[in-house]
């Protein structure tokens, strides 16, 4: 029996990590959601840019993961498996959405993306100059006010995540598989072990995290609504 591969510990610490600020700010999120937290312009680069980084992180890493993984060949057995939770996952944020909150449902966020561009990587996931040169590009074109046209509907959701430019930190993550930065350990600082070791298993359950996460931030901020505040 062939042996399985070994999970990649910069691929799990960096999604970890990803689920951290993505827990982060949707407290803050919350906190502001509730009026604890006022909204200044001041603040914008935070409620602008921090989503950003965090999307670009959760896309990088998948790509990463995913050049690592099929560099060889596909295993379409696994990755199928995979798809399927993450488009199951996908219609649970969409469906609980709907119901909750009918004016901003999410109707194309995070994991649709993911599961979208898991597809549209395959068939280039060995043309490195091409990912490389997609990677940038998107972003330049993005970065000049080029928006590349993609489904979308006319309410404002609560997550929209389109392809583009995002397919572009997926191309970035297998360019960087290939080399060798999913191989590469994170550097050792003692008091950043804990760390390191928590994002690891965050990372390790980081779809389950993802989402049921909001349901104990939200009930701890409706909380300290009513008792703290």
């Amino acid at each position: 029996m062939q042996e399985q591969k070994k999970r990649s510990l910069t691929v799990d610490q960096l999604r970890g990590f990803s689920v951290v600020l993505m827990i982060i700010f949707h407290f803050s999120y919350n906190l502001r959601l509730f009026e604890l937290l006022s909204y200044q312009k001041t603040q914008e680069w935070y409620w602008w840019g921090f989503p950003r980084i965090i999307v670009f992180l959760f896309l990088f890493t998948m790509g990463l993961s995913l050049g690592l993984s099929t560099e060889t060949k596909i295993n379409w057995p696994k990755f199928n498996r995979r798809l399927l939770k993450i488009v199951l996952a996908a219609l649970i944020v969409s469906l609980s959405t709907y119901f909750l909150f009918p004016d901003r449902w999410v109707y194309f966020g995070t994991l649709h993306c993911i599961a979208l561009t898991s597809l549209m990587i395959l068939p280039i996931r060995k043309f490195l100059t091409l990912n490389l040169v997609l990677g940038v590009g998107l972003f330049a074109l993005h970065g000049f006010g080029v928006h590349l046209p993609f489904w979308r509907l006319d309410h404002p959701s609560m997550d929209y995540i389109s392809p583009f430019p995002w397919f572009g930190a997926v191309c970035l993550g297998v360019y960087a598989a290939h080399q060798g930065l999913a191989s590469q350990s994170l550097p050792t600082i003692g008091f950043l072990n804990p760390f390191l070791k928590l994002c690891r298993t965050l990372g390790q359950h980081s779809l389950l995290i993802y989402l049921v996460h909001q349901i104990p931030l939200y009930g701890l901020v409706w909380l300290m609504s009513k008792f703290i505040f």
